[in-house]
């Protein structure tokens, strides 16, 4: 029988629309209260719920999915139409979901792709992933086709920053140049004379398919040739880009283009939301993050709003991150390599500890496996996390997992950072090589790194030690100026690794130290765990920078003028970060590549106001394109006589002493005859820096002169064509070589305006071969040659570790440098061989 007076008077009562109300009806005894931070967050968004963005930042542990959920119930009771929770991944909807029916929270979800029923209806909260959402085929609407929006009333993105990186995916197109041989080639040939430009080897590099190699399409290129461009890639809109082609057919003027050695890349300057309408029009948009502290990205991708950015909610009191041991082997001891490390965590996974490994790629992970590592891939990583939760003594190598990953409590008793994250993206790979020093570009790797280092500590009482390796990764956080980019409480934790090498270091043995510090934390010792609490507790709070958000905002803006054809107004837009108090703030490759994109932007309004400001954009970061009249050469200069000033400028760079060694072996590790001349050219000109002189690299920055060009602080140049490539069995000098040895001789001349200079080709041999001539007094760096000086230098940076880097004076350091034989006059009489017949 049915109760129709109740179900009359169900009818008739009204919906609560405060959360704390909401969480009354669906608690339950296992939760029957929220938690302090839950209790203000809610508070606070409740007190200004009519805002259309809110970012709630909580840390992992701290009941931020809950909170998620009320405040979409909120809104779903106060009618204002359907609800979505965006996760990164179907293993993060399972989990939203198991919290949702815990609390009789009435959730869907749409196994099948289709939207449920009881979602427009606005009588559950649909739980699916962000891609279901973003994509060029989208059943909730893409602007400008059949697909009409589905409207929402309230929207909420789990893991924001994984999903920042989702949304880009979604309007990238990326071709394979294997797989899609034929899009690719045409494109290709479509770039090739304007590449040709910009750096002849460079493009033989790409045609050969050497790894690595990496160009951008100048842009007048790509804006002249957008026809062209139209016509290939419309052919294939049904097939390789039926996903991407409805987002960016009407975008493609606004891209850039990357052509690297295995694919190409179109992506947009900043990402055309507005193509998902169903997300740029919701009503109430929320953006949760456990570990985002730059949130500027949201205003350029998701046009969040530049109050939400600059007030966002985060508990009164700030979370527990929980305990992370943080421990450096090489500043314990530099002579410990992986072997060494394996066989520790070994020790500690054999009596019950997971331990899991993370690397920036699929290739670095392979080493691991030797060792005895499994790797996870695509298709084996649910189940592996699987195993994690559930067994002990696993050992496993994620790739490229830096987010979207849990590993609580004994999943990951061991943590292993190996290596440097990199750009997984070309468009990231591109402005990583091109802004390598800019505050901007590092704070988006430290925020990398950080989220690496929160895999394995999920909540405020979870704990696991985790190790840090690879000279690259060691190098980066052991700068100070790094170490800021970080969060407080993550950087105590990294203070306190960088104390514990210093400190076991005097214990003598090392991997007997390091097992002691270990077992303090896996074995719970208190005095470990009330020295940690007490100092993390005493880490300053987090305040909100105004640099990357004022740069975002100024970026999405002229980004829309672009779009809506207005290019003298969008690259003045761009010009004021150039002209006011910002361009103080900014690395000159940052403004070099800002004033680039005033001059993108101002190109089909006036081609040669653009061309003007390319030519300065180059000379302020000489890694972006020339234009095309060219580029004059900008000469380096060195105060004689500075060396020990200099050198002491780049040892107080770093904070320990023993990360002087480190440093430097991330550039005296690839200096060897047989790797990549690209690689060994860029680190050749930064060993310059170590030993105290300047350096450039006139071929790559000018498009003409050597390859390395040192100048020594006595006044003489040193001028390198690096064929360190070449057969170590050769015993001549071609033909070829010594002309172009004698070319960059002449370029010198030309340019210089002087003799003080010595040509030097780095090569296996300093016989020419018969028909072969070359300048008078040229030298040859032959391969014992190249190993004397790297060895040098290596023992040179020893020496320097054996004091604090504060401690130096230019006497002590002279004297270092004469007893390497690393002095201007050593340096031109010991490591060169004269060349010959």
């Amino acid at each position: 029988m049915i109760d129709f007076e109740k179900m009359l008077e169900k009818e008739f009562q009204e919906k609560p629309i405060n959360p704390f109300e909401i969480f009354q009806e669906h608690r339950n005894k296992k939760y029957e209260y929220l938690r302090g931070g839950q209790e203000h967050v809610l508070e606070t968004w409740f007190s200004r719920r009519t805002q259309k963005d809110t970012i709630v930042k909580m840390d992992t542990g701290s009941g931020k999915t809950l909170v998620g959920l009320l405040m979409l119930q909120s809104c779903l009771n106060e009618n204002l139409g359907p609800a979505i929770y965006l996760c990164v991944d179907k293993q993060l909807v399972d989990q939203v979901i198991a919290s949702a029916n815990e609390f009789s929270i009435p959730n869907v979800t749409s196994e099948d792709g289709s939207i449920p029923v009881d979602f427009l209806n606005s009588e559950a909260i649909l739980i699916t992933t962000f891609d279901k959402l973003v994509n060029g085929k989208s059943k909730f609407g893409v602007k400008d086709t059949d697909n009409e929006e589905v409207p929402i009333g309230s929207l909420l993105v789990d893991d924001a920053h994984s999903c920042l990186k989702k949304a880009r995916q979604a309007f990238t197109i990326s071709l394979n140049r294997d797989k899609h041989s034929n899009v690719c080639d045409r494109l290709f040939d479509l770039f090739k004379s304007s590449l040709r430009t910009q750096a002849l080897g460079k493009l033989k590099d790409l045609e050969d398919r050497v790894p690595s190699t990496l160009m951008m399409v100048p842009y007048w290129n790509w804006l002249e040739s957008k026809d062209e461009i139209i016509n290939i890639l419309s052919e294939y809109r049904n097939d390789e880009l039926k996903f991407q082609w409805n987002l960016l057919r009407d975008n493609l003027e606004s891209c850039y283009c990357f052509i690297s050695d295995r694919t190409i890349e179109i992506t947009p300057q900043c990402v055309p939301i507005e193509y998902i309408p169903s997300f740029q029009n919701a009503k109430r948009r929320f953006f949760l993050s456990a570990t985002l502290l730059d949130d500027s990205h949201l205003i350029k991708e998701f046009g969040v709003s530049h109050e939400a950015v600059t007030r966002p909610l985060r508990p009164k009191i700030a979370g527990d991150i929980g305990e992370r041991m943080i421990v450096i082997p090489s500043l314990v001891d530099s002579s410990l390599k992986i072997d060494k490390i394996v066989q520790l965590i070994t020790r500690m996974k054999d009596i019950g500890n997971n331990v899991v490994v993370l690397t920036p790629s699929e290739k670095t992970s392979e080493k691991w496996e030797q060792y005895g590592a499994e790797i996870a891939n695509k298709e084996s990583i649910i189940p592996i996390l699987g195993k994690l939760a559930k067994t002990k003594s696993n050992f496993v190598v994620l790739y490229n997992r830096y987010d979207g990953i849990d590993l609580p409590d004994t999943s990951c008793r061991i943590l292993v950072l190996d290596g440097k994250p990199f750009g997984e993206s070309l468009f990231e790979r591109f402005i990583n090589k091109t802004r390598p020093k800019s505050r901007l570009i590092r704070s988006a790797l430290a925020q990398k790194i950080e989220q690496g280092l929160g895999r394995g500590v999920r909540s405020g009482t979870d704990y696991c030690v985790v190790f840090l390796i690879g000279d690259d990764l060691v190098h980066f956080l052991s700068l100070t100026e790094n170490q800021h980019l970080l969060s407080p409480q993550t950087r105590v934790q990294i203070e306190m690794g960088l104390k514990f090498g210093k400190d076991l270091k005097k214990e003598g043995n090392a991997e007997k130290a390091i097992l002691g510090l270990m077992n303090q934390c896996l074995n719970r010792d208190p005095s470990w765990i009330k020295y940690h609490r007490s100092k993390v507790q005493k880490a300053e709070d987090i305040f909100v920078e105004m640099l990357p958000i004022t740069l975002a905002n100024t970026e999405k803006d002229s980004f829309k003028l672009f779009q809506a054809k207005q290019y003298r107004e969008a690259s003045k837009a761009i010009q004021t970060i150039l002209d006011g108090d910002v361009s103080n703030k900014l690395d000159t490759t940052d403004r070099g590549w800002y004033l680039q994109l005033a001059a993108f932007y101002l190109y089909k309004s006036d081609h040669v106001r653009a061309a003007e400001m390319q030519l300065k954009a180059h000379r302020l970061n000489t890694s972006l394109p020339r234009p095309p009249e060219g580029v004059d050469y900008q000469k380096i200069q060195i105060e004689l006589g500075k060396q020990p000033d200099n050198i002491i400028r780049w040892i107080k760079k770093h904070t320990e002493a023993n990360a002087l060694i480190v440093s430097a072996n991330t550039i005296l590790d690839k200096l060897d005859f047989g790797i990549p001349y690209a690689t060994f050219e860029e680190e050749f000109s930064n060993l310059a820096e170590i030993v105290g002189f300047e350096s450039q690299r006139p071929e790559q920055e000018f498009g003409k002169g050597p390859d390395v060009l040192w100048l020594l602080s006595d006044g003489t140049y040193l001028i390198f064509a690096a064929k360190n490539e070449a057969d170590i069995n050769n015993f001549e000098i071609s033909k070829k070589y010594a002309d172009q040895l004698s070319g960059n001789w002449n370029w010198f001349k030309a340019q210089y305006k002087s003799e003080e200079g010595i040509p030097i080709i780095i090569h296996p041999s300093n016989k020419l071969a018969a028909d072969a001539f070359c300048v008078d007094g040229a030298m040859s760096l032959k391969p014992h040659g190249l190993k004397m000086l790297v060895s040098k230098i290596r023992e040179f940076t020893i020496a320097l570790s054996s004091k604090s880097p504060d401690s130096w004076d230019i006497s002590d350091v002279m004297t270092l440098v004469h007893k390497y034989d690393l002095d201007p006059r050593n340096i031109k009489e010991k490591y060169f061989s004269k060349i010959g017949k």
